[in-house]
């Protein structure tokens, strides 16, 4: 009856869209990644990209944008289809403008998820009540419910049933594998993302921050294909944890025509520079191992952020295992799961 379709930035300039009709359409944000590759060269030329799904939306549809996004907002201009936005803020000046004439918008107000389509007002739920949001700490799904929202609505579903959905949908694998898991296990807090950029690791980090924590630590790694200022990026985002504890992982998967360990050399000296003490930092010769290590380490009250990418059923499967087993730290990590 319905399909929700993902498309990337690469399979779009490879072979277009895969589809020529929909209800709805949306772009989250813009942020650099893949610079370099098939003609994208910047920001602009990234949105024009992305915004090719917006010449799908049927007559009566809405095309989703983030009006918090300052090149979607400013790439918006030339666009015929009619747009929904959202924002995190209520006196956005672009949203005021665009519910005072008419249109369609979705924000957060009072602690609440609000949506306005043909002039009708309603709350859809409290940000308390929506996991993923982790009591509205987690600020950039706070911007991904806003999307959702949207486009559901847009979809033409109830209200009810955009609610419910928000409310059971949660922060554990069996919800959302690699996405937001967090874990309790013998009073360690573990943190699973796939965070794998400085946007994404930008958004990760500002919401472990609200985290207690006796002490912090981050893995990391990269691909290859990435050039160094990408890889210093990223590393600059992870000191922002102010980790007391950093673990770079090898990923072979990933080289991608880089010698092995020349992702971490990178990283190491951007640590090093932004005044990481050396003894804070160490490597490990894979994902799983890095994981392994980090646990090892684990004391009760730590915080440990584990971007995973490459052995996410691997560790995702570990750490199933130790909860299910009421591992506490100190107490030997598996080796296989």
């Amino acid at each position: 009856e319905a399909a929700v379709l993902e498309t990337a930035r690469g399979g779009i300039l490879r072979r277009g869209l895969a589809v020529t009709r929909a209800a709805g359409a949306i772009v989250t944000n813009i942020a650099e990644d893949h610079f370099g590759e098939w003609g994208v060269n910047d920001l602009r030329a990234l949105a024009e990209t992305k915004l090719v799904v917006g010449r799908a939306v049927l007559p009566g549809g809405r095309l989703v944008l983030n009006a918090d996004d300052p090149v979607l907002v400013e790439s918006a201009a030339s666009l015929a289809v009619p747009i929904l936005w959202t924002s995190l803020d209520s006196a956005s000046p672009l949203l005021v403008r665009h519910r005072a004439s008419g249109g369609d918008a979705c924000w957060t107000e009072g602690g609440a998820i609000m949506l306005e389509r043909n002039g009708q007002r309603s709350e859809v739920a409290s940000l308390a009540s929506i996991p993923i949001t982790v009591n509205g700490t987690a600020r950039h799904n706070v911007a991904n419910v806003l999307g959702a929202v949207a486009l559901a609505a847009v979809a033409g579903l109830s209200l009810d049933a955009i609610r419910q959905g928000l409310t059971t949908f949660g922060t554990s694998p069996r919800d959302n594998p690699g996405r937001l898991n967090i874990y309790r296990i013998g009073d360690v807090t573990i943190v699973v993302d796939f965070a794998h950029n400085p946007h994404g690791m930008d958004a990760l980090v500002a919401m472990a921050n609200q985290l207690p924590a006796s002490r912090r630590l981050v893995i990391l790694g990269q691909a290859g294909d990435r050039d160094d200022l990408a890889l210093r990026q990223l590393a600059a985002s992870a000191v922002a944890f102010q980790p007391d504890r950093v673990i770079l992982k090898e990923m072979d998967k990933y080289l991608r025509e880089r010698p092995p360990g020349q992702v971490c050399d990178v990283m190491e000296a951007e640590f090093l520079r932004l005044g990481t003490p050396r003894e804070r930092i160490s490597r490990a010769p894979s994902e799983f191992e890095a994981v392994r290590a980090a646990l090892a380490w684990a004391r009760p009250g730590d915080l440990l952020l584990l971007p995973t990418h490459a052995e996410r059923g691997r560790v995702l499967g570990l750490l199933d295992q130790l909860e299910r087993s009421g591992w506490r730290p100190g107490e030997p990590v598996p080796e296989t799961t």
